[in-house]
């Protein structure tokens, strides 16, 4: 299946030209006007293990957990408030450091929740078989704290996650894989090995980040050198890293 940009302009979920369950995938809407078979197509997009019997038994429970009710707010947009909530602590947001879990992709809910060190958390112990299909959601401190990282985004693919996100003081960045699941299943790297996947990923990104300090040494001394925006070079190492890999990166802002 051909990956949906999530800022594609889509007017209609029932629209000839857009498959409904790439809409839903791509903008969240239109889940009451799925089939049960598209229903089960669409979780299955996000690795969730729902029966036919479950689906029939409660055809409606699936559309409030993800998306909530109409007007409402979603369980897992609820949840990441919760998060960011708890990251923060009643104060500023941290300067050091980080704190992670594994969500629930349709309820929201969040596991095996872990407080890092200053730049990482650790989810050793963790079998893979257990991270597949949940959001890993963590922490990144700081004011002015750097996107998602190469290792970010091999995780990712070595566990086969629905997404990975790094809250931050300002919003959110997310990472996310493609529709497509390929020969081997797994949508982050649909027809090949995922070492190979995940190491092209980490070669994509430390690239890019090395060609922007290289255009930074040129001015050094100079009036024109300023500090490296350490948020906005990861921001673009990810997206070259989204473009190369058929991904999909997205920013978003506190709410």
């Amino acid at each position: 299946m051909p990956r949906l940009d999530p800022v594609v302009d889509l007017d209609q979920p029932n629209d000839d030209q857009v498959d409904p369950v790439e809409y839903w995938f791509a903008t969240g809407e239109g889940w009451d006007d799925l089939s049960q078979e598209d229903r089960r197509r669409a979780l299955d997009l996000l690795g969730v293990d729902l029966t036919e019997s479950r689906l029939e038994e409660h055809p409606g429970h699936a559309s409030q957990k993800v998306h909530g009710r109409r007007g409402g707010v979603s369980p897992v947009t609820q949840a990441v408030r919760d998060f960011r909530a708890s990251v923060a602590g009643g104060g500023a947001w941290p300067s050091v450091g980080e704190t992670g879990g594994l969500m629930d992709p349709v309820s929201g809910q969040i596991t095996h929740l872990r407080r890092g060190e200053q730049f990482s958390v650790d989810f050793t112990g963790v079998p893979w078989d257990e991270m597949k299909g949940k959001v890993l959601i963590h922490s990144h401190p700081g004011a002015d704290a750097m996107g998602l990282s190469d290792g970010d985004a091999q995780v990712a693919v070595r566990a086969n996650l629905a997404e990975i996100r790094a809250e931050t003081a300002t919003g959110s960045v997310r990472m996310l894989p493609g529709t497509d699941p390929g020969v081997t299943g797994n949508r982050w790297s649909p027809h090949r090995q995922q070492a190979e996947t995940a190491a092209e990923a980490g070669r994509i990104w430390n690239e890019s980040v090395d060609r922007a300090f290289a255009e930074l040494d040129k001015v050094v001394g100079t009036p024109e050198y300023r500090s490296p925006d350490l948020a906005k070079l990861t921001a673009d190492a990810n997206r070259a890293v989204a473009a190369a890999m058929g991904w999909q990166y997205i920013e978003e802002p506190a709410t």
